[in-house]
């Protein structure tokens, strides 16, 4: 661990050095180190709306040709059919239990919080949330708790 330290701060002593498009880089690295160190249960990506986007193969150029996914609804959907969106929710935590689930927004921002949040209220714990950046062509990974940012 006092290796990771001292390496650490090597990092950042040289960091001011460094290019901007290097530190991204840099930064994209560590990403990924992270999610290969942790441990953790298996993963399911839930696809909140599978529409024309080849979110699904982007998913697998980012995190492998084997993930574990779920689409929860496909093409145009409406609003007030929640009641089944949730209904699928929970078919799909029922089928995956224990995973760790990622929700990937797609769709109508409706839909994805109504996904989010049957899945915070099924497991009690927040999902994670994958946002795409356009900009680098990855999924960022947030976990949004509200607990944790307010203390």
């Amino acid at each position: 661990m006092n290796e990771w330290i001292r390496f650490g701060k090597e990092l950042a002593h040289k960091l001011n050095q460094i290019e901007t498009e290097q530190l991204n880089e840099l930064k994209d690295l560590y990403e990924i180190f992270l999610s290969k160190t942790k441990p953790s249960s298996p993963r399911v990506f839930l696809l909140a709306n599978e529409g024309v986007h080849p979110i699904i193969e982007d998913l697998k150029k980012q995190y492998g040709p084997d993930i574990r996914y779920e689409v929860v609804t496909r093409g145009n959907i409406a609003l007030d059919r929640e009641g089944e969106i949730a209904k699928r929710v929970k078919e799909i935590v029922e089928a995956h239990h224990g995973a760790e689930f990622a929700v990937i927004p797609s769709g109508l921002p409706y839909i994805v919080t109504v996904v989010y949040n049957t899945l915070l209220q099924i497991t009690s714990k927040h999902p994670l949330y994958l946002q795409l950046d356009r900009e680098a062509g990855r999924y960022i990974e947030k976990t949004l708790d509200p607990r944790k940012l307010i203390l």
